[in-house]
């Protein structure tokens, strides 16, 4: 994923011929649309079947897996929040960077910013998965997890040994299906692109 979106404001020199500072207009121009894209991420971010689906905890239906659920299988401790961090995180006012200015045509003048949403390698630290530090479940989600093929769930009653209380990783046995849930999932991908889409329409 790119460091950070972009976005060129088209202004036109006649909205703003009364104004003591053009780039300060322009500026407050971007403030406004970054901080309404930003209302969008997070409300795509709220909506995905990735978060809605770990926020149901360990008897969540499932939206993501083809048995049991995401909390579940990712092995988080019942009780716990864990998308409350990438929230937290989420919410953090995007990075706002001025480019250069264009030239002027005829009576409108271009002028580009760098706005960064989110720093994705913060993210990767602080979402490490419950059994295995320095590997993000939020990556995860999208590169793939081992061990799905050993993975049974219940809800009939409580694991033991199980910190969500309702899935567990069985080694001596295959379940059955793929060895690895495989990800692919467009996570942290989507709500980026949400932000991006509502940044330049």
């Amino acid at each position: 994923m790119p460091a950070g979106s972009t976005v060129t404001m088209t202004i036109n020199l006649g909205d703003i011929a009364k104004k003591s500072s053009v780039r300060a207009c322009v500026d407050k121009i971007v403030k406004q649309r970054v901080l309404e894209a930003h209302g969008d991420m997070l409300q795509a971010f709220n909506d995905h079947d990735v978060t809605k689906e770990i926020e149901g905890g360990p008897t969540a239906p499932r939206k993501v897996l083809s048995r049991g659920n995401l909390f579940a299988f990712i092995g988080f401790r019942s009780g716990t929040q864990p998308t409350e961090l990438l929230r937290n995180l989420l919410r953090r006012r995007p990075l706002v960077r001025r480019g250069r200015v264009g030239k002027v045509k005829k009576n409108s003048i271009n002028f580009l910013y760098f706005v960064t949403p989110f720093k994705e390698k913060e993210i990767f630290s602080a979402t490490p998965l419950p059994w295995e530090r320095g590997k993000s479940w939020v990556r995860g989600i999208e590169k793939g997890i081992s061990g799905f093929g050993a993975f049974i769930f219940t809800t009939s009653r409580r694991l033991k040994n199980s910190r969500s209380g309702t899935g567990l990783q069985v080694k001596s046995r295959r379940i059955g299906g793929d060895r690895s849930f495989k990800g692919g999932i467009d996570y942290l991908g989507a709500i980026r692109k949400e932000f991006e889409r509502s940044l330049t329409n």
